[in-house]
Order: structure tokens, then C-alpha cells, then sequence
């Protein structure tokens, strides 16, 4: 007990001595849908940019927290993604995907991310990620889909953790859907958003009040997320044709949707509400050919 008090003693003089008092580190928790979003035009590039982006900015943010060979950050950054794969090599790959300076040893920390980082060539996370895409991109067509709604109701608070800046990033084309698993619909409760179950609000001349009126939404994960969480859809992608053949909606003449963004957005904040996360700390973000917008409201979470 006295050797455990020491070695506390120490490591906190230690910490005052290098940088008076360390921020409060963040958690990085990064959901991608692998979904058919990644056909669309440009979007592995635009995907593959835009984590690098990520990466960067965090490998950044420990670099900060160096000093006289030592790192004194605990920060951390997981890549998920559910359900699974079809690949056998898949669960070693995934083992990559998470870099954790909070559960090494402060002795430790400075060789982990020399490994993780090599001064010469990519990051360890971001080679393990272009891989996975690739093995999602195979799946063509038989896309698996991305079970959010199941993710935000049983699985976030394993990732979610106490005394840290928890951040959550989702890349997402803003439709909900995970074919026999997300739960029933209920009026206008909704269990999943895709097809032709926005029509409604599509065709109204007013769709906010529509909105308020039919109480749209989407079924509550039943969950509260931790105190210091935000949350941030990346590269939502509002398109109420996407395939002429089989549209997502049934209005005709055959057209884009003009208020499409602005209703995802609105079922989309207004769940992460409910799960607690204040309105100032959601990002809903359109996708876009310039990413230097996106990337400029990615900085915000470093």
C-alpha cells in the first residue's frame, strides 16, 4: 500500500513538474457505417481523408503532451463499426483499431507511440482501416448495413468513460436502417428511416409543423450518455431518389427532396437530446466535395 501511495505521489509531482495541470483527456469513439453510403461517388476518398484528418489531429494533440521523453497524455481513439464483417481475418484487424496512452504505464507511453506512429510511414490504425474498407467494399451488394440504433442502445457505455472528454463521430449517410433488427415503428416513432416513411413530411408545405404535430422521431435508445459527450454525423447525404429504380420515395414526378437535410437533422438532434447531450454539443454535418469545412468543424474536438 505505502509502495502504491509512492508511486501515485510521485507520478502526480511528476505531472506538475512537466505541465502544472494536464487537461482533461478525450475519448475518441469513431462509428462507421459500411453500409452501400460507400459507393456513392468520391466516398472511400472522401471517407479515408477525412479519418486521416482524424488521426492526425490526434496523434497532434498527444505530440502536445510531450516532454523530456515522457508523454503525459491519456487520451484515446477507437474506429467500430457493427455488425461485423464477413471476413476470417477480421477480428485480428479490429484488435488495430483503437489507440489507448490511458492504459499504458507513463513509462511506457513514449515507446507505444513510436509504435504506433512510425516517423516513416502511416500510422498503424490508418492502414488497418484502409483494409477493412477495402473487405467492406467486396460485400458489394450484399452490404451488411450499420446497426446504430443498437449500438447507442447497448453498446456506447462500454466505450463511454468517466472523467474524459468523450467525443463520438459518426459517418453516416443519415438513414437509419438495419434490415429485421431496429424495433417496430410506432405511429410516427420510427424504428428506422429509409424508404418512403418520410413522405409525409416530403410533400407537407410546412414540415415543421408537420414534425411537431405527428411527434416525429425516432425510438428512444433508451440510454443516457455521460456528462462532456458530443456527438458529430459526418457526411449525411440527403437524397429522397437515391436509385431511380427503387427511390426512397413514392412522390411523383420523381424529384430530389428540398427539405430532406433539414428533417434528418432535426430526427437526429432531437434523439441525441433525449439521450442528454446538449444541443451546442451536436454536429449534424452535410456531406460535401470540399472537406476543408468539415475538417474545420472536426478541429474543434481537439
Amino acid at each position: 500500500m505505502k509502495k502504491t501511495l509512492l508511486f501515485l505521489l510521485l507520478f502526480s509531482n511528476l505531472t506538475i513538474r512537466g505541465f502544472g495541470q494536464t487537461p482533461t483527456p478525450s475519448n475518441y469513439i469513431i462509428f462507421f457505417d459500411f453500409s452501400s453510403r460507400i459507393e456513392n461517388p468520391y466516398q472511400p476518398q472522401k471517407d479515408k481523408e477525412l479519418i486521416k484528418h482524424l488521426v492526425t489531429n490526434f496523434r497532434q494533440k498527444v505530440e502536445g503532451l510531450y516532454k523530456s521523453g515522457y508523454i503525459y497524455s491519456e487520451d484515446k481513439l477507437n474506429i467500430l463499426f457493427y455488425p461485423d464483417l464477413d471476413d476470417e481475418n477480421i477480428l485480428s484487424l479490429t484488435s488495430s483499431m483503437s489507440i489507448d496512452f490511458g492504459s499504458r504505464d507513463f513509462k511506457t507511453r513514449l515507446n507505444y507511440f513510436i509504435n504506433q506512429f512510425p516517423k516513416q510511414g502511416t500510422p498503424k490504425i490508418l492502414t488497418t482501416f484502409d483494409k477493412i474498407y477495402d473487405i467492406a467494399l467486396k460485400q458489394n451488394p450484399n452490404y451488411f448495413g450499420s446497426n446504430i440504433y443498437d449500438f447507442f442502445s447497448y453498446s456506447i457505455d462500454y466505450y463511454l468513460k468517466e472523467n474524459y472528454n468523450n467525443h463520438i463521430i459518426i459517418f453516416t449517410d443519415g438513414y437509419m436502417y438495419m434490415a429485421g433488427e431496429n424495433p417496430e415503428r410506432v405511429g410516427n416513432t420510427l424504428g428506422h428511416i429509409e424508404g418512403s416513411i418520410l413522405d409525409p413530411l416530403r410533400s407537407s408545405a410546412n414540415w415543421q409543423k408537420e414534425f411537431k404535430l405527428g411527434e416525429w422521431k425516432i425510438v428512444s435508445s433508451g440510454n443516457k450518455l455521460k456528462n462532456k459527450t458530443t456527438v458529430t454525423l459526418l457526411e449525411v447525404t440527403p437524397d429522397c431518389i437515391q436509385n431511380s429504380s427503387t427511390p426512397r420515395t413514392r412522390l411523383r414526378p420523381l424529384k430530389q427532396c428540398p427539405n430532406e437535410f433539414k428533417i434528418l437533422e432535426r430526427l437526429w438532434t432531437n434523439w441525441f437530446l433525449d439521450m442528454g447531450v446538449e444541443n451546442n454539443d451536436i454536429q449534424i454535418i452535410r456531406t460535401s466535395n470540399d472537406l476543408n469545412g468539415i475538417k474545420s468543424a472536426l478541429n474543434h474536438l481537439f
